[in-house]
């Protein structure tokens, strides 16, 4: 062998030494990390949240699975907003499960009355289009209804969400 094609395979050789050694102190520190980061969701008393690559959201030990832009999912439950399951995650870790059952609650009900309305409102259009004036009055009616109520839900689920942002900031800034 000439001395090129040892200083060759020497080089590549310490190359591939120093890329294991990376390697190795990569799959330490990732290690490491996932197990801070599991004692932390556990023991931390405020809820930690972090935003996923895949979309989902893990808050303290729960997981918000992204199944659609209209759809998360937290365990068994659905909800249609996202802030919603975030923050009844948040509010299980704080122990209120009273307050985090009533934000499911309303979130539910704020995603079946959409749905009602978004269906008077096709059931609607299409009493217009048969011109049949019963249907149009008895649908026009329930759509403006089912509008109504979904208003003052949201307003209602606005309220909640802002209470459990309350919850997290006071046990942030500790007052």
């Amino acid at each position: 062998m000439t001395s090129k094609t040892k200083s060759l395979i020497s080089s590549k050789s310490k190359k591939d030494i120093l890329t294991s050694i990376e390697s190795y102190g990569l799959s330490l520190v990732t290690e490491w990390t996932r197990t801070e980061l599991l004692k932390l969701q556990k023991d931390s008393r405020l809820p930690i949240i972090m935003a996923l690559k895949n979309g989902d959201y893990l808050v303290s030990s729960y997981l918000v699975e992204k199944v659609s832009e209209i759809c998360w999912k937290v365990e068994h439950l659905e909800f249609i907003d996202k802030r919603s399951a975030i923050f009844y995650c948040s509010l299980m870790h704080l122990g209120k499960i009273t307050e985090a059952k009533e934000l499911y609650k309303i979130d539910k009900h704020v995603g079946q009355l959409d749905l009602d309305k978004s269906l008077f409102r096709i059931r609607l259009d299409n009493a217009h289009t048969a011109k049949d004036q019963f249907k149009i009055g008895l649908y026009s009616s329930r759509y403006e209804e089912s509008k109504g109520k979904l208003r003052l839900l949201k307003q209602e689920l606005e309220i909640l969400i802002a209470q459990a942002k309350y919850y997290n900031s006071r046990l942030l800034t500790g007052k």
